[in-house]
């Protein structure tokens, strides 16, 4: 089963007297002998620049077999041994995906005979792509922080029935666009 790891990189230490425990220990606290899950700590270029260290705790027989694996003073604590390795490529770090949609609020309907001037807000987690009511693009004529103001004229059609949906840059497109029935004035 494989063990888990922490990638650490940047680490300064400047006028720190740790005693006797180090940078690194797993000492501490209550727990058992066993280690069912070991970690273990990469550090890219600390403690010597240029090279990689892995900290992993006496604890695993690995490490304490190993004579690789050695106290390093200041850095090490006394569960803790260190060795230099070779260079492992620091993981990327997660990549957050925009997978909310946008939503949709009708703000205001104008008549003009048969056509409705619709005005209305769409909000996101990120930015709004495109508004359409009916299927019809409506122009965003602000946006800022995740909220896009939008208005269409239109005519209205036979049902009076209008429908607000709006799609984000991400591609995510609004689950439950806004409906509403408009009555017809004429």
């Amino acid at each position: 089963r494989p063990g888990l790891a922490g990638h650490f990189r940047g680490i300064t230490v400047r006028n720190c007297d740790l005693g006797s425990s180090g940078v690194v220990d797993f000492g501490g606290g209550p727990r058992t002998n066993k280690v069912d899950t070991p970690v273990s700590y990469y550090f890219h270029d600390t403690t010597v620049p240029g090279t990689m260290t892995r900290v992993a705790s006496v604890r695993i027989n690995s490490v304490t077999n190993d004579a690789a694996y050695r106290s390093v003073d200041g850095w090490t604590g006394p569960e803790a041994r260190a060795m230099s390795i070779q260079e492992l490529p620091f993981p990327d770090l997660l990549e957050p995906v925009d997978d909310l949609p946008p939503s949709t609020l009708v703000t205001s309907i104008e008549s003009r005979g048969m056509t409705r001037t619709v005005r209305g807000v769409s909000h996101d987690n990120g930015e709004v792509r495109s508004v359409t009511v009916n299927g019809i693009p409506a122009r965003i004529v602000a946006q800022h922080a995740g909220v896009a103001d939008w208005v269409i004229t239109l005519e209205l059609p036979s049902d009076g029935h209008l429908v607000a949906l709006s799609t984000d840059v991400a591609g995510n497109r609004e689950l439950t666009p806004q409906a509403v029935d408009v009555p017809d004035n004429n």
